[in-house]
């Protein structure tokens, strides 16, 4: 198994919130009724946005910066929801031992440079470029699509690509791929079709730069059968790199809505210069569209890279800069003393697996946000073989026998939905009052003559709240669950011009409040 990481308006208005009951009909009429008692609600926790609080308390010096905090849009939950997702396999990057039927038999190696220098020798450029087009289109059927959301309760799909599927000559000139570079020229928009599609079903998409010219690691995965990571050591190849992720973040631009972009997959250890690359692509995307989400590999020493992230995912960054996550894979498949371990063995060892984490997050405001699988969620390769349904490396094999169980959020029904989200709504005061008088209690008791401002507390758990409430509502998803809380919680904190004094309070005021949506909700 291999899984990686992925991975308010602020509305302090009256504090009454009346429930309101939602007759359960057909199910149009119970979608138009929960619309317009969703509407009614919202519009009784309108608007914060004129709060300005300055926050002049506190050991460091404070000041209010311009509040942006509005509601989760639909891309915002497409982004940081909970990835409960599958790699879509050997599509846009071949790799022989999934798809040996897209090699022809007498093919020597087994990468995607292997296979298309094979087929254009035998049959010619333009009828490989036909085969390839073909293979693209029919990949993923409306059938795969029906079932990886009624069935799967899928999310999220990482797509792997190559540099080769870009659009345009500079993409493949002076690589290996130059000679073959008309068998490419539909992929993009291949590519751009299928995101559209699954976005049409809730489902994002999170681009993988899988082969990144002269490859990121060693293995055919990266498109040539070299032997070699020679990313690392040209400065063409990485310059090359960073253009492809600056034109993916610019294309996402003209309407395709992204998950987020994946700069590598699985680089080397301790690759030279790896991180002064991710900087260089890192500020090429945030100078195009600092909310894309980048996802990093951490080079499989993962203590380095939350090191890396924490100081990037910083509130109080000098210029707007893009989210970034950390991409880390697991196995328990290869070494003899793994495959003598029992299922039991295997499971007991992944809560252990993400120690480096502990102490890390809980502290966006202080230390910055480090965002893993372990609340971002994964992605489980992988979907397409030919050898369907994929046995122990399936996501359909695994998910039709319930090795793969979807989260409890994702299979609640329309009115069970509609159930949980007005519990929440009825017990919203409630719970907003003992929050507050909790949290007032303790630091009363714990500093009787400190002077704090606990309305940044309340501004922040009914921003929490709200913004729990609006996940599982669904505004262009199926209703979902806030997965990437230490990136929304940087997001937020960003968003709401709080700087200094008592920002944490706010901070902890949005933990609070997304966990008693959760508790009201009982998700």
């Amino acid at each position: 198994m291999k899984q990686v990481s992925l991975h308010a308006s602020k509305f302090a208005g009256p504090s009454s919130f009346k429930q309101r009951s939602i007759a359960t009909k057909s199910p149009q009429e119970s979608l138009a009724n929960m619309k317009g008692f969703f509407q009614k609600a919202k519009a009784e926790l309108k608007s914060i946005t004129g709060d300005t609080h300055t926050g002049l308390s506190g050991s460091d010096v404070a000041y209010q910066a311009p509040n942006h905090i509005r509601d989760p849009t639909p891309l915002d939950i497409l982004r940081y929801r909970y990835h409960h997702g599958t790699n879509l396999g050997s599509v846009y990057v071949i790799e022989r031992w999934l798809t040996p039927s897209r090699f022809p038999d007498d093919a020597e190696g087994s990468s995607e440079l292997a296979a298309v220098k094979a087929w254009v020798d035998r049959i010619g450029i333009t009828a490989t470029q036909r085969k390839f087009e073909d293979y693209w289109a029919s990949a993923l059927s409306d059938d795969d699509i029906r079932w990886l959301v009624e069935e799967a309760k899928c999310t999220t799909v990482r797509l792997p690509i190559g540099y080769f599927d870009l659009p345009g000559a500079q993409f493949t000139r002076g690589t290996p791929f130059e000679p073959y570079a008309q068998v490419y020229t539909g992929a993009w928009q291949s590519i751009r079709t299928l995101i559209s599609r699954l976005r049409m079903h809730s489902i994002g998409v999170l681009l993988d730069l899988h082969a990144l010219p002269g490859g990121a690691n060693s293995q055919e995965h990266s498109g040539t059968n070299s032997g070699r990571a020679e990313l690392w050591t040209s400065s063409t190849n990485r310059a090359l790199g960073a253009h492809c992720s600056e034109f993916i973040a610019r294309d996402a631009q003209t309407g395709s809505d992204i998950v987020g972009i994946q700069l590598v997959n699985e680089a080397g250890w301790d690759s030279p210069g790896m991180y002064e690359w991710y900087d260089q692509c890192i500020s090429a995307i945030s100078a195009v569209d600092p909310s894309i989400p980048v996802i990093i590999s951490d080079g499989w020493d993962l203590p380095r890279a939350i090191n890396y992230t924490l100081g990037k995912n910083s509130v109080y960054a000098q210029k707007p800069t893009a989210p970034i996550v950390v991409d880390t894979h697991y196995y328990w498949a290869f070494t003899d003393d793994d495959k003598k371990k029992s299922p039991q063995e295997v499971t007991a060892e992944v809560s252990t697996k993400l120690r480096d984490l502990d102490g890390k997050d809980g502290s966006v405001n202080d230390r910055g946000a480090v965002q893993v699988i372990r609340a971002g969620g994964s992605f489980f390769w992988t979907m397409k073989m030919d050898w369907m349904p994929g046995g122990e490396w399936g996501f359909v094999a695994q998910s039709d026998a319930r090795n793969i169980v979807p989260p409890k959020h994702a299979t609640l029904s329309q009115k069970d939905r509609i159930t949980a989200l007005q519990k929440a709504i009825h017990e919203r005061d409630d719970r907003l009052r003992a929050a507050l008088d909790q949290h007032v209690s303790y630091w009363t008791r714990a500093d009787p003559n400190g002077q704090y401002e606990h309305e940044k507390y309340e501004h922040g758990w009914k921003v929490g709240y709200q913004d729990a409430f609006a996940f599982l509502e669904g505004r262009g998803t199926q209703g979902d669950r806030i997965g990437m809380l230490e990136m929304w919680i940087l997001k937020r904190l960003k968003e709401s011009g709080y700087r200094g004094g008592f920002t944490w309070l706010f901070e902890q005021g949005i933990r609070r409040g997304v966990q008693d949506f959760y508790a009201a909700a009982q998700l």
